[in-house]
C-alpha cells in the first residue's frame, strides 16, 4: 500500500490499508497504518488520522506512533487542549521518549505561548541533545521575539544534525535572518547551501523552496 501510495495512487493505497483492518483487526499497526497514510505528504485528514489512531489505541493504550500521529492531528485541527492530553498520556506512558515533549514545545508555540514553548524545547534537548529539533524550534522562538543574534546561535546549533531536512530548514532561517538585516551576499549563500544541501539529500520540495527564496531575494535587492 505504501508503493502505491508513492506511485499517486492514494485510493487506492487507502482502499488497501483499509482492508488490511478488516482483515487483521487486531493488530494496531494496520489501524495506525490508515491514520499515519491519511495526514503528511500523502494525504491532509486529520479527522480519518484521529479515528484509525483512536482505534489502535484501542488495542494498545501507549502504542507510541500512534500517540504521536494523533497528537499531531489534534494539534493541525488546532485543538490544544486534546493535543495537550495525548502529549502528557504520552509522556506519562515513556518518560525517556523526546517526542511527547517536543510535541508540547510545538503545542505551546502554535499557541503564541513562546515563554513555554522555549522551557519544553529545552527539556527535549536535555532528553536528546542529538535530535536538534529543539534548537531549531528555540531559534524559531527567538527569531518572533526580534532576537536575531541569539536565534542564529540557536539555529548554529542545528546544523551539527545528522538529518540534512532539518539543516537546510535551518540554514534558510539563517538566510532570512541575514536578510532582513540586509545582508544580501550572506544570505544568498546561505539559500545557495540550504538548496545545494537539499538536493543531495533528495528533497526537491525543500530544494525548490530555497531557490525561490533566493529568487525572491535577489528581486527585492534589484535596482533599474
Amino acid at each position: 500500500a505504501v508503493d502505491i501510495g508513492e506511485r499517486q495512487d492514494y485510493e487506492g493505497g487507502l482502499r488497501t490499508l483499509k482492508r488490511s483492518t478488516v482483515e487483521c483487526p487486531t493488530h494496531k499497526e494496520a489501524f495506525f497504518w490508515v491514520a499515519n497514510f491519511s495526514r503528511g505528504g500523502f494525504r491532509n485528514e486529520p479527522e480519518t488520522t484521529i479515528v484509525y489512531c483512536r482505534r489502535a489505541l484501542e488495542l494498545d493504550p501507549d502504542y507510541p506512533y500512534a500517540l504521536l500521529a494523533l497528537g499531531s492531528a489534534y494539534l493541525k485541527k488546532k485543538d490544544y487542549a486534546a493535543a495537550r492530553e495525548v502529549a502528557l498520556h504520552y509522556r506519562e506512558a515513556r518518560p525517556k521518549d523526546v517526542y511527547p515533549v517536543e510535541m508540547l514545545g510545538d503545542i505551546y508555540l502554535a499557541q503564541g505561548m513562546l515563554d513555554s514553548a522555549r522551557q519544553w524545547y529545552l527539556r527535549a534537548i536535555d532528553i536528546a541533545p542529538d535530535q536538534r529539533n529543539g534548537y531549531r524550534e528555540i531559534g524559531r522562538i527567538f527569531t518572533l521575539q526580534g532576537q536575531s543574534d541569539s536565534a542564529i546561535a540557536w539555529y548554529s546549533k542545528t546544523l551539527a544534525s545528522d538529518n540534512q531536512f532539518t539543516r537546510q530548514l535551518a540554514l534558510r532561517s539563517v538566510a532570512s535572518i541575514h536578510k532582513s538585516w540586509g545582508r544580501f551576499q550572506e544570505a544568498v549563500g546561505y539559500y545557495r547551501k540550504a538548496a545545494t544541501m537539499a538536493e543531495a539529500a533528495d528533497l526537491p520540495d525543500q530544494e525548490a523552496g530555497a531557490h525561490t527564496s533566493l529568487g525572491w531575494l535577489y528581486m527585492d535587492t534589484w535596482q533599474p
